[in-house]
């Protein structure tokens, strides 16, 4: 069984939020130990921390490879500060994402979808045009220097490149 994922408690715990609900979504609860805070290493978990020019979205990106592996990624981003979510998962040109900080109003931005029925995966669906502008806009990555990801994999289900590959004729 897969746990609701979390909201942040005050306006400064988006990081450690967002690495449990990563762990949340990667695992069954039932897979996951209560002395998971302070000894991560008893779970099957692999990362990849990102910096720089290689954080951003795109069909060659890190990032979307590891969305449509099975992983998931916790990004840094701009909101009207700079935050941390966690990206669950890709599809076309959209990101599924879950934003840990609580929000019950409809975002200005009419292309950025509040999810209410999915607690165990997303909050948000957001266009990959938010993500790569340099400029501080909702949800932009921001400059180069700022970027930062780290990819998580829960190795037991982490699908591999080779069961991953679409050919094409």
């Amino acid at each position: 069984m897969k746990n609701p994922l979390h909201y942040q408690f005050s306006e400064y715990d988006c990081g450690p939020t967002t690495m449990q609900n990563a762990i949340s979504f990667l695992f069954e609860r039932e897979e996951i130990p209560p002395e998971i805070l302070r000894n991560i290493d008893k779970l099957a978990v692999s990362s990849k921390y990102l910096s720089g020019k290689s954080v951003y979205i795109g069909n060659e990106s890190y990032v979307n490879d590891a969305l449509k592996r099975g992983g998931v990624v916790v990004l840094r981003l701009y909101t009207d500060e700079w935050h941390y979510v966690l990206l669950t998962g890709i599809d076309g040109k959209n990101v599924r994402m879950f934003d840990p900080y609580y929000c019950d109003q409809e975002y200005e931005q009419k292309d950025i979808i509040r999810v209410l029925d999915q607690p165990t995966c997303c909050n948000r669906i957001v266009p990959w045009k938010y993500f790569n502008k340099m400029a501080l806009n909702m949800y932009s990555l921001g400059p180069y220097d700022g970027r930062e990801a780290v990819i998580l994999f829960n190795e037991k289900t982490r699908l591999t490149e080779e069961e991953t590959i679409e050919y094409f004729i």
